[in-house]
């Protein structure tokens, strides 16, 4: 649930998403059906110069006792397209993880969990931030969870018109791949001006939806 969680914070972006600072985004997060909580992504600044904010909310009850509470907020900051700054704080079931970064000559240089550094090169920075289209096409990203790089490799699945907030909308579905956890898989979606939709994070025994609201 956790690997779901953290994979769940493009293309490069259509044109409405060059030309104005995206729409908040809002999603209910369900697992096998059950809603458990929210996820919120902000957006400030201008175009070129954007910060993100975005925030994990989700608690799990078995028998009306909470076994999971779970809190994620990630701060981002991008210039021209690059990340080009993170912080984030991740509280699960009183455990604190905590990311931050600072400028590298090589890019960015991101402080993860027992101040375990990644140096990550310029030009091909980006995080597990689906909210950007650019997303799939990264080899390498960084998780804002722990701070370190993650390899994935994204397939694009179908092109499908879906439901969405009081409208029908024409998509495109990808599968990403996390080499590093055989057994997960995720399924993101955005529309035809690059803006993130959707999305499913599920392994042998956990199926996390992130739908629209």
């Amino acid at each position: 649930l956790a690997l779901g969680l953290g994979a769940l914070t493009g293309l490069t972006w259509g044109a409405s998403a060059r030309a104005a600072i995206p729409a908040p985004l809002n999603f209910r997060i369900l697992r096998q059906g059950t809603d458990i909580g929210r996820y919120a992504i902000g957006f400030s600044g201008t175009p070129q110069d954007l910060t993100t904010t975005a925030d994990i909310d989700v608690r799990v009850k078995f028998a009306f006792v909470t076994v999971l509470r779970y809190q994620h907020t990630a701060v981002e900051r991008w210039s021209d397209g690059l990340l080009v700054g993170l912080q984030s704080k991740t509280e699960s079931n009183g455990r604190l993880r905590e990311v931050t970064s600072e400028p590298h000559a090589d890019g960015l240089k991101v402080l993860g969990t027992k101040r375990r550094e990644t140096i990550i090169p310029r030009h091909t920075l980006t995080s597990n931030a689906l909210w950007h289209p650019g997303f799939v096409r990264q080899r390498e990203i960084i998780d804002t969870h722990s701070g370190t790089s993650l390899e994935i490799a994204a397939e694009p699945e179908a092109i499908e018109r879906v439901r969405v907030p009081g409208a029908e909308a024409a998509s495109r579905l990808y599968r990403v791949k996390v080499a590093k956890f055989e057994r997960f898989s995720l399924f993101v979606r955005y529309d035809t001006d690059g803006r993130w939709i959707g999305g499913l994070a599920q392994s042998d025994s956990d199926r996390i939806l992130f739908e629209p609201i």
